[in-house]
Formats: structure tokens, C-alpha cells, sequence
């Protein structure tokens, strides 16, 4: 190859563009590398900073629940509203469907609705289903029938675990109601399961008993 044709090499060129722009756009590149080095960095810190609150978090509602069952109620009613601000997502959810039963059980629906306020996420379906059984339940309480009746649709529609419960529960709503027709027609419809569990079957057939006699 002689000098004409290695002036004219097209990787030779290539070579030397890539090289002059580098020199010409030094101060941009480093800037770019540096910015990637910053996002690696920030993402390594958050990412350890996330593991960091999940373990403390787990280890704070261990010790919540171990003072439930220790009959230290405050203590853990104390722990578990730390952890609602503190805790990470999936804690604060487990810790809020917790106050909601304790408030709830104590009937003090004015901290329930404050805690519902909160908008604190639920990740996991079978919590969020037992939150909504509890509205339904605190709905009812209360006397709004048609809210209790839509929160325990909800609940059977993300845990089919529990729609012969949420079933009954309904049929507890419309015996309330005094619509003893609608009531006895769930019932029967429960009963008719097969595999039914056992508690569900035993307050079907005592609601039953008592519809008999209504109707």
C-alpha cells in the first residue's frame, strides 16, 4: 500500500475521527462517565439502604407481634404505628391491617377511619382481603349496609379462600336489613358446597334455624 492509498484508508480515517473527537470532546466524555459512575453509586446505596430498612423493619414487627401475644398491647400497638412511617412498604401494610383489627375490635371507628386515611398500601392480596372484610365488618356496625356488602364482594374477589365467609357475612348483612328472603336464598347457596368449611357450615345452620322463623 503506498502512502496515497494509506492517506485514503477508510479505517485509518475512522480511527483518527474517533481520536480527534475524543480529544476535541474530552471535558463532555468525562462528564458523561462521571454521571454513569454517579447512577451506579446512588443505585448501590439505595439498593443497600432498602435492604437495611427491610431487616430492620422485619426485626421491629417480630418484636411487634411477640408483645401481641405477650398481652403487652400498647407495647406493640406503639411499635406497630412506628412502623406505618418508618417501616418499609410491606411492613407498613402488615402494621396497618393490625391497628385497623385492634381499633376495629375496640370499636373505635374514628382511629380506624384515621389509619384508612393514611392511603398505606397493601402488596399482598390476602392482607388486603382481610382489610376489606374489616370495613365490611365496621360498615356494618354502622349501619351503611350497601358499603359492607360491596367491601365483601371485594375481599371474595382477590382471596377465594374466604367467599364462602364473605358470603355469609352478606347473608348477615340482608338478615340486618330485614330482607329475610335474600338472606335464607345465600345461605342455602353456601350450604349447598361441597367441602364446605366447617365453621362457615355450623353459622349457616344457626342463621338458618333462625330465618326459618322469620320468614
Amino acid at each position: 500500500m503506498d502512502k496515497k492509498e494509506l492517506r485514503q484508508d477508510p479505517i485509518r480515517e475512522k480511527i483518527l475521527s474517533a481520536l480527534s473527537y475524543i480529544e476535541n470532546n474530552r471535558n463532555a466524555l468525562y462528564g458523561i462517565v462521571v454521571g454513569v459512575m454517579v447512577i451506579i453509586l446512588v443505585g448501590s446505596y439505595l439498593s443497600t439502604t432498602q435492604k437495611e430498612m427491610d431487616r430492620k423493619s422485619s426485626l421491629s414487627f417480630g418484636k411487634a407481634i411477640n408483645n401481641s401475644i405477650a398481652g403487652d398491647k400498647d407495647t406493640s400497638v406503639m411499635l406497630f404505628q412506628d412502623l406505618l412511617s418508618e417501616g418499609s412498604k410491606e411492613v407498613a401494610g402488615s402494621a396497618l391491617v393490625y391497628l385497623v383489627d385492634y381499633y376495629l375490635s375496640n370499636k373505635n371507628f374514628e382511629k380506624v377511619d384515621s389509619l384508612l386515611n393514611l392511603n398505606i398500601d397493601i402488596t399482598d392480596n390476602v392482607l388486603q382481603s382481610k382489610m376489606y372484610a374489616m370495613q365490611g365488618d365496621m360498615n356494618l356496625d354502622k349501619k351503611e349496609y350497601e358499603k359492607s356488602l360491596e367491601f365483601y364482594s371485594q375481599a371474595a374477589k382477590i382471596n377465594n379462600s374466604i367467599e364462602n365467609h364473605m358470603m355469609f357475612k352478606k347473608a348477615v348483612v340482608y338478615y340486618e336489613k330485614e330482607e329475610f328472603k335474600e338472606s335464607k336464598e345465600i345461605i342455602e347457596e353456601i350450604l349447598a358446597v361441597e367441602d364446605l368449611q366447617y365453621d362457615v357450615k355450623n353459622q349457616c345452620e344457626k342463621y338458618l334455624f333462625i330465618l326459618n322463623d322469620s320468614i
